[in-house]
């Protein structure tokens, strides 16, 4: 299956970005099948008719804001507390990286922050190995490296930040030498994280005392006992839109793979590449984290048949499910192999 990115901007000379219609309504028939058109170049008629998850940004094609007198879903916290980083927006709330201990009009990452250089911090006893932060313009990208010759990580996503003075964490990917990409297939919380005043931090699960656990060159086989720490175990059932495919790898790291994004608008931070198959991920809780995968839908021209609205469901118990499936802290089941809902038997989510 082809899936090939496309913009908004490409939406818009298909027209698709003519007025919304209400929720619930039968979309204009120009817009239901430039829609349609776009799915099924990416996806199988059989596969949209039994449901798939296609993203938000299809939603917001029809539907521009969840109610008339609330923000539209990209400005949700929602769909802001998992985030690519991208120097374009750095130090800005729900955007980019909020890290900033220097004071400068940069984040600590741009500026290149070294720990070793700093007195005062949760690192000193790492010294001379305490992480450095970096930022690479070439190519957009944020690091962390373990003392001046050590393992060297790449920051892949950020979770929360979604004010000035709030907290936020960093998820890194592993360069390793025995997968085909060359990286790990987890991706890690980063050995500290951003308290909105200081730094906390996460060193004990990457030093053993100011001994970096793993060198400059590793096998993914040595970050079995890193698993704890692994988002996407841990964590990115409740963070993502949809759980595609889960899995371990036969060097045994756990994995997570989102549904992939169609649609992207430019320089947006909402679609991170999780997987690390180089396509942007429908991560943040969309729109049909809570109505369904809106496949069906929309190749049925809009019909409200074919999408759930938990406002509909009678059932208080089963409506309350609907957020509840995140909105609680429980393992999947039966085996609590993964740290977020998940229906192991199934293999789907709740």
């Amino acid at each position: 299956m082809k899936r090939v990115l496309f913009s908004l901007t490409v939406m818009a000379m298909a027209g698709v970005a003519a007025a919304a219609a209400a929720p619930g309504v039968a979309v204009p028939v120009t817009k239901e099948r430039s829609l349609q058109k776009l799915l099924m170049s990416r996806y199988t008629r059989a596969e949209l008719a039994a449901g798939t998850v296609v993203g938000s940004e299809f939603c917001l094609a029809c539907h521009t804001s969840i109610t008339p007198d609330t923000p539209e879903w990209r400005d949700t916290k929602h769909a802001s507390a998992l985030r690519k980083p991208m120097g374009m927006y750095t130090l800005q709330p729900r955007k980019g990286v909020l890290a900033n201990l220097l004071g400068g009009t940069q984040d600590d990452f741009m500026a290149g922050l070294d720990f070793n250089a700093q007195t005062g911090t949760p690192f000193d006893s790492l010294k001379p190995n305490a992480p450095i932060l970096s930022y690479r313009a070439s190519d957009d990208t944020y690091w962390i490296q373990l003392g001046p010759t050590g393992l060297k990580v790449q920051v892949v996503a950020t979770w929360a930040g979604q004010e000035a003075g709030t907290g936020q964490r960093y998820m890194v990917r592993i360069p390793v030498t025995d997968t085909a990409s060359g990286w790990s297939a987890g991706i890690y919380f980063a050995p500290f994280a951003w308290g909105g005043r200081s730094y906390s931090s996460n060193a004990s699960n990457w030093y053993t005392g100011s001994t970096p656990k793993y060198g400059a060159s590793i096998a993914s086989t040595a970050l079995v006992s890193l698993q704890g720490q692994n988002y996407l175990k841990t964590c990115v059932g409740c963070h993502i839109t949809g759980v595609r495919a889960n899995g371990v790898t036969a060097q045994g790291e756990y994995f997570t793979r989102p549904f992939p994004a169609s649609l992207v608008p430019d320089n947006s931070p909402n679609y991170p590449d999780l997987d690390g198959d180089g396509l942007p991920d429908l991560a943040g809780i969309g729109c049909e984290s809570c109505h369904g995968p809106g496949s069906a839908h929309i190749l049925g021209g809009g019909d409200p048949a074919k999408i759930v609205n938990p406002a509909d469901i009678t059932n208080n118990q089963q409506r309350s499910l609907t957020c509840l499936q995140c909105h609680v802290q429980i393992d999947s089941a039966p085996t609590k192999k993964w740290g977020y809902p998940y229906n192991e038997t199934a293999n789907t989510g709740f």
